[in-house]
């Protein structure tokens, strides 16, 4: 075990289980509705944004089949945290500056039909609330399946995202998606991100998935922008260069730089409305 881990154990030891509840309210989980989305790749773009801005931030991989966050930072295995049912803190790989990951996608997987049950990646996710509190912010990346992402609602995250393409197929995806999410954490944030397309085809896109979720669910869905088609990331993504390495001028790095910066906005003001509630029930 790493010093950096054993000094996460003896710190999560130590915290009182109500602050576990904290991790919630700085918890952002993505995912998609379809395979080939781009959901893993977000997150880590995600990361990489909120780990610049300054924040200790914890990004998780929650697919326990391919498990697609090693590769983008150019780690050559996975690890099987989401299988095993201790707690995973020995697994965490610290990528970059204040940039931590929890490696997903099981090396058995490869050989057999490894698969785990709801109840698994449930459990999974209450593991890792208590280490959560030892970083300013976590990304969950819930991959492409529905109950996969749906298992991420364990998590009683503050954020959810939805990465979709403009396609039929992909949007009617997003909607099954938010659907789903809606019927889960009904008063959670939910925001659809468009994913390799311009401003205008996504918006347009967007307004698809959101005029039927008002219509048909009464809810609002955010609109979490766009991120572009971009060279430098394909070449990089292509290549199994890090992530971290690519161009922060390049369009979509700069893109979801902007968007971490406005999610750790969102959660800032949501934690601070909150630590008011909470002081004026005291008073009360």
């Amino acid at each position: 075990m790493s010093i950096q881990a054993e000094e996460l154990r003896r710190y999560v030891a130590d915290r009182p289980p109500e602050s576990w509840r904290e991790a919630s309210t700085r918890t952002v989980v993505v995912g998609s509705g379809k395979g080939g989305s781009g959901a893993s790749t977000i997150a880590a773009l995600l990361g990489i944004g909120m780990a610049e801005a300054g924040r200790r931030t914890l990004l998780v991989d929650g697919d326990d089949a391919i498990g697609a966050l090693h590769h983008l930072f150019g780690i050559p295995s996975a690890s099987e945290a989401l299988l095993r049912q201790e707690d995973p803190d020995s697994e965490i790989i610290w990528v970059a500056d204040r940039l931590a990951l929890l490696p997903g996608g099981s090396v058995r997987h490869r050989i057999a039909s490894v698969r785990t049950t709801p109840v698994q990646r449930s459990a999974f996710y209450r593991r890792i609330m208590p280490m959560a509190v030892t970083f300013d912010v976590m990304i969950v990346d819930a991959g492409s399946r529905l109950d996969s992402v749906v298992a991420a609602t364990s998590t009683h995250a503050a954020r959810y995202v939805t990465v979709s393409g403009i396609e039929p197929a992909a949007l009617a995806a997003s909607y099954a998606l938010v659907k789903a999410l809606a019927q889960r954490v009904s008063d959670a944030r939910v925001e659809m991100l468009v994913n390799g397309h311009d401003d205008v085809s996504a918006l347009t896109a967007f307004q698809h998935v959101s005029m039927a979720t008002e219509q048909f669910l009464g809810r609002d869905l955010g609109y979490a922008g766009t991120i572009p088609a971009c060279q430098s990331l394909r070449g990089a993504v292509l290549s199994g260069r890090s992530l971290d390495h690519v161009d922060p001028t390049a369009s979509a790095t700069a893109a979801a730089r902007t968007l971490a910066r406005r999610l750790l906005n969102d959660l800032d003001r949501d934690a601070s409305a909150l630590s008011d509630t909470r002081r004026h029930l005291r008073r009360a």
